[in-house]
Parts: C-alpha cells; sequence; structure tokens
C-alpha cells in the first residue's frame, strides 16, 4: 500500500516528480506540433510558435494539476492510514476521521497518529478484525502516572513527530488496545488504540519499522 507523508519534503516530491511528468510529455507534443506548424507556415518565425508552446504548457499544467486533485489521484492519507492499520476499509459508522503520517528514518519506516469516532460495536470489530488485545503495559502506566505522561507514553515516538496532538482532553476510563507483528522478515509493525466510552472518541498510533 502506498502511504503519502504530511511531510513538506513528501509533497515536494511528489510534486516534483508529477511536473517532471507533465514537462515531458508536453515537450514531445510541442516537437509534434512544431513539426505540423513549419509545415503550414513556413516563412512564420520559430520564435512565435516557441511563444504559444509556452502558453500551452502553462495551460495544460494548470489543467493537469487541478485533474488530479479534483478526481483525487493522490490518495487520501487519512483513508490510508486506516487501512494501513486494520487492514480493512473504514467502515461507514466511523465519523470525523483524521490521521497525520510522518517517516521515521529508513526506507519505509513510518509512524502515524490518528482519531476518529466510532461506537462500541465497531471497535469490537476492529479489535476482532486484527487481533488486537488489551494493552495491560499502557494500562499500568494509565494507573500509575498523571493524564499528560500517559499521554506521551501512548503516543510513543509519535509524540515527537506531529506538535498539534501533544495536548488532547483526558480521558477518564480509556479502553486501550493493540498488536504488534515480527514475523522476522519484514519490518516490525504495529498499532496501539485507546477508546474513551464516554465519547467515543478514539486514538490510533501506528508504527512501522
Amino acid at each position: 500500500m502506498m502511504l503519502f507523508s504530511n511531510d513538506w519534503a513528501c509533497d515536494a516530491i511528489g510534486m516534483a516528480f508529477m511536473a517532471g511528468l507533465l514537462i515531458t510529455i508536453v515537450n514531445w507534443l510541442a516537437l509534434l506540433i512544431q513539426a505540423g506548424y513549419r509545415r503550414l507556415f513556413p516563412a512564420q518565425s520559430t520564435r512565435r510558435f516557441w511563444g504559444i508552446t509556452q502558453q500551452l504548457v502553462l495551460l495544460l499544467f494548470l489543467t493537469a494539476g487541478s485533474v488530479l486533485y479534483a478526481h483525487e489521484l493522490i490518495p487520501d492519507v487519512n483513508i490510508s492510514c486506516f487501512e494501513a492499520a486494520f487492514n480493512m476499509d473504514p467502515p461507514p459508522e466511523i465519523s470525523d476521521l483524521y490521521a497525520d503520517l510522518h517517516y521515521a528514518g529508513g526506507p519505509e519506516d513510518l509512524v502515524f497518529v490518528m482519531k476518529f469516532h466510532a461506537p462500541r460495536e465497531t471497535i469490537q470489530k476492529l479489535i476482532a478484525h486484527r487481533g488486537m488485545s488489551k494493552n495491560t503495559d499502557l494500562e499500568d502506566v494509565f494507573s500509575l502516572e498523571d493524564w499528560q505522561n500517559f499521554w506521551e507514553a501512548f503516543m510513543g515516538i509519535a509524540f515527537d513527530y506531529e506538535p498539534s496532538w501533544k495536548i488532547v482532553p483526558p480521558i477518564k476510563h480509556p479502553e486501550i488496545y493493540g498488536y504488534f507483528i515480527d514475523n522476522g522478515h519484514d519490518k516490525p509493525y504495529g498499532a496501539d488504540l485507546m477508546w474513551d466510552p464516554d465519547t467515543e472518541q478514539t486514538y490510533v498510533v501506528y508504527t512501522n519499522g
């Protein structure tokens, strides 16, 4: 699954790749147009031709960029993160889905934080589908620490990547689940889920690598 990071560098790389592809295509088309232009208007200056071509390049670039975003050819990071964490599409009962994805070092090393609202029945389906179990380690931290220290422990490495997630409203009685997979071949990955039974607010922290 292709995941696009929220990091500015990844956005720049993606846009540079698309720009290079568009320029290559437009240059190829320009050569074809130039051949036809010279055949139809052999006495005309090529300067006028290149002026027209530059306008076409700009028009095509803006049009292609608009089409890309209008048709969502760039994957929705929120849905992609949900699919990565739970190996399924977001159920219709989920609302307010939002994720922040960041690369965390080497190739394919990534971490993301995600939040959404979901009723208990949906949380139970997610837990069962992904094979999650109670995270007793984090439950112990919650029982011993104040909320902010617990939240920092829950976030783990993600706490340093996204400043806007550093402070969230406390949860009185969180239910905490998690899974971790290390088959010895691929990079280990896993996720922790915290659900608030009072508000149905859900937080997920996912790491890969």
